[in-house]
């Protein structure tokens, strides 16, 4: 199989919506949930081939002078998990409502998944750029579909933001080439450690200051509650679901790749504890729904780089897995029971309408790490694996954490199954896909072997210079050509 596939589909899709948009079928968005569900099943059937054999497709020429995707268990995983709830976004009603106006969302949501998935796979710092790029452009646009003063503000301020990633960016690959001669990150991993001390160090700031901003990292994250907010719980929804997790996984594919001394390890494992306690913190002090897990998004990227530097074995793979399910199906329920924005919209409709009471206790405590959720599998790991490499503070700082967020998630609750009824009237058949990311957290909580297995081998795999070196510059895997 061919992992070019992922980004070709996507953007084939895009050129064939713009050029037959005023086709009625073309503004219905079935077409980006068909796309994602295909590339769900591709990603679906290639996971298992590639769990013990990774596949490194060479574009044109051979790495470390030409462009290669390197499909592995940790990317392709992803890509399933990213398009499975990426589905239950896009069957929100007001994402159905931005694609039936006749604009260009289809165009700019099949785009942003050709994007994320050309990152998730590029194999270089170059494609890295052009595919972040693509996904911060995208995104750009996608977040002026709410169509109020606050949506335009909130792309205003995303970006700036992403402009000052775009340049650090820049500046941090120009010196890399110039003192390395090659962009390919397996090359990279081998002839790091021979950069200059200064240049290392600009490569530091500016490629970590980056990465750092785009996976939304304290204190380099201001601008996403606003964002989130004036994206609307839907697109929000997406940008969590999606967009963060792609982020995520490239900021720690570029750690590995550099690697990082007792001094930035500390250093990152601080910026990732804090990003979690002022994340929750933040989120505690919100009454907009929105902004409230915008917030939680940001403190569940730190808790992710806290798992990655931690070497949870298994557990931050797991918990990225978890935080796409929950954060899918809890923005799911925010775009159906949103009015006015505020913790009001949910009051008593827990009562009035079952299954979203029912998905929305499952999905908070599994974001809150209880059992029997996947959710408690993943927090465990990552707590093992920091107290046995840090110690016991780390340790007491993300349970700290757990704490607040259960603070203001257990109050969401109270008010949801409050005996004052809802009278907003939600429709059975709208509720359905939140079965999904439900049945996801239990059966993976449960049952978690299977998805154990999977994310203990993509994590050890990120972690494995050498294996990854093996593939891409020796063609130890399956290579398509």
């Amino acid at each position: 199989m061919y992992p070019i596939l992922f980004i070709v589909i996507p953007l084939l899709a895009g050129f064939l919506a713009s050029g037959l948009r005023g086709i009625k079928i073309f503004r219905m968005g079935w077409l980006p949930t068909t796309i994602l569900l295909l590339t769900g099943i591709l990603s679906g059937i290639m996971l298992p081939l590639v769990i013990d054999n990774p596949i490194n497709q060479i574009i044109v020429i051979a790495p470390p002078l030409g462009i290669n995707l390197f499909a592995g268990t940790l990317p392709i995983s992803i890509i399933l998990i990213t398009s499975i709830f990426g589905v239950v976004i896009l069957s929100s009603p007001k994402m159905r409502h931005y694609f039936s106006d006749g604009s260009s969302s289809t165009v700019l949501v099949l785009l942003h998944i050709a994007g994320i998935n050309g990152l998730l796979l590029s194999g270089d710092l170059f494609n890295i750029f052009v595919f972040l790029e693509i996904v911060s452009l995208s995104a750009y646009a996608i977040t002026t579909l709410h169509n109020d003063s606050k949506a335009f503000e909130a792309t205003l301020k995303y970006i700036l933001a992403g402009s000052f990633a775009s340049i650090f960016l820049l500046v941090g690959i120009s010196v890399v080439y110039y003192h390395t001669g090659t962009l390919n990150l397996a090359q990279l991993s081998i002839v790091s450690p021979s950069i200059p001390f200064t240049a290392k160090a600009i490569i530091t700031v500016t490629l970590l200051g980056a990465f750092l901003l785009e996976a939304e990292m304290f204190p380099l994250n201001t601008w996403v509650p606003d964002v989130y907010e004036g994206s609307g719980a839907a697109v929000s929804g997406m940008f969590s679901t999606i967009t963060l997790n792609a982020t995520l996984y490239i900021l720690f594919r570029v750690i590995t790749v550099f690697g990082i001394d007792e001094t930035l390890t500390t250093f990152l494992l601080v910026i990732g504890l804090i990003s979690m306690i002022a994340g929750e913190l933040g989120a505690l002090r919100q009454s907009n729904l929105v902004r409230m897990f915008a917030y939680s998004s940001m403190a569940q990227g730190g808790l992710l780089l806290v798992g990655y530097l931690s070497k949870a074995n298994g557990g931050m793979v797991l918990y990225l897995f978890n935080h796409a399910a929950v954060k899918a199906g809890l923005f799911l329920i925010l775009s159906l029971a949103m009015n006015k924005g505020s913790i009001e919209d949910l009051r008593g409709l827990g009562r009035k309408n079952p299954i979203i009471g029912f998905s929305f206790v499952v999905l908070t405590l599994s974001l809150l790490g209880l059992p029997p959720f996947a959710g408690f599998v993943g927090k465990f790991l990552i707590l093992k694996s920091l107290m046995a490499g840090y110690g016991v503070i780390p340790v007491l700082l993300v349970l700290l954490s757990a704490l607040i967020e259960a603070w203001y998630l257990l109050k969401l609750i109270s008010v949801l199954f409050n005996k004052d009824v809802s009278t907003r009237d939600i429709s059975i058949f709208k509720t359905i896909p939140l079965l999904i990311p439900v049945i996801f957290v239990i059966v993976s909580g449960v049952i978690p072997q299977t998805i154990y297995k999977i994310s203990t081998k993509a994590e050890n795999d990120l972690y494995n210079k050498s294996f990854y070196q093996s593939i891409v510059l020796t063609q130890g895997g399956s290579s398509n050509e």
